[in-house]
């Protein structure tokens, strides 16, 4: 790794097409945080939300 490029190891459950282990390349913003520019490597996992729904009774 080099210093724009950062391993995602914890995941948000709202955040689409990422998951834990992927590589990423950055770059600091005017406000200091740091914004992923492109994935540079899959990690091979992913992950699943199930939601339920309540029966319809039908």
């Amino acid at each position: 790794m080099t210093a724009d490029t950062v391993r995602l190891y914890n995941s948000p459950w709202f955040a689409r097409n990422v998951a834990n282990g992927d590589l990423f390349r950055v770059r600091r913003g005017e406000d200091g945080q740091l914004w992923a520019d492109e994935r540079l490597e899959w990690s091979g996992y992913a992950w699943l939300a199930a939601e339920p729904v309540e029966a319809s009774g039908e």
